[in-house]
């Protein structure tokens, strides 16, 4: 099979997996954040031969859970809702580290608004991410409102640092049109970073459509790949796949400003 390093197409897993590439989804979510049963999504990995990349948002308990078992390759991760608004991907070597980052940094600085945001900035998130053996990602730059890289630029030109230091870029992204995600393989060519594909499954369905290969034999070794550029990116877009996705995120919204409003009426009444 011949492929480029980005490649808008399904994948076809069966004959990847006896070319040698591992196959992973490097962004999903399970009901530890915003997606289905993690066992459900376990058990879809296993029927078509892929692992997967937990990131739940600024929640690692998915992650945790998924690693006692081991028939579907995991890599511990989190993924970030920055105080700028982009969402920020980060994968661990181990638990231990990811744990202890999760109590230092995200725990703490959890707070109630619509974004899910925590108190750090983009900036302030890689910094404190230096201590730590983990691997960067900076997923759907071109996303809508505040979900825009670009946009958190332009608020603050010193977010240029950010992906002159994260790993791998995500060129195709499940829930992004195409123009943003071509706009994204853009991006990850100016600035020489690792071509990587996920679906940002929020159900077993989703998985499986986006895939970051490697040619690795376990989860260390594709981390690694994607810290040598070694990795190469596949997917294609799905109308339907975006539109149920946008219909979940317009009922999320609402119910989110329905609690601010509750909360803030709460506190005013008892002011």
């Amino acid at each position: 099979m011949e492929l480029k390093s980005v490649n808008f197409r399904k994948p076809k897993i069966p004959a990847l997996l006896r070319e040698g590439f591992m196959c992973i989804d490097t962004h999903t979510h399970t009901n530890f954040s915003d997606g289905k049963d993690l066992s459900l999504m376990l058990k879809q990995c296993k029927k078509k031969g892929i692992g997967m990349a937990i990131t739940d948002h600024n929640e690692i308990r998915g992650a945790v859970e998924a690693l006692k078992q081991n028939e579907v390759p995991i890599i511990p991760g989190i993924e970030i809702n920055s105080y700028d608004g982009p969402h920020f991907l980060c994968y661990f070597y181990n638990k231990t580290e990811l744990e202890q980052f999760h109590e230092r940094f995200i725990k703490p600085n959890k707070f109630f608004n619509i974004r899910g945001s925590v108190k750090l900035t983009l900036l302030e998130i890689t910094e404190k991410l230096e201590d730590y053996n983990c691997v960067t990602c900076l997923p759907h730059p071109y996303g809508l409102l505040w979900a825009s890289f670009p946009r958190a630029v332009k608020m603050n030109p010193e977010n240029r640092r950010v992906i002159e230091s994260v790993d791998g870029i995500e060129v195709i992204s499940g829930l992004q049109r195409k123009i943003a995600n071509k706009r994204a393989h853009e991006l990850q060519v100016l600035f020489d970073k690792a071509p990587m594909a996920g679906s940002d499954a929020h159900g077993p369905s989703d998985l499986g459509n986006f895939l970051t290969l490697a040619k690795t034999s376990n989860v260390n070794d594709f981390l690694d790949a994607i810290r040598k550029k070694q990795t190469i990116a596949i997917g294609k877009e799905k109308i339907r796949q975006k539109a149920i996705h946008a219909g979940r995120m317009f009922k999320r919204s609402n119910e989110k400003i329905g609690r601010i409003i509750g909360k803030r009426l709460w506190k005013d009444e008892d002011i």
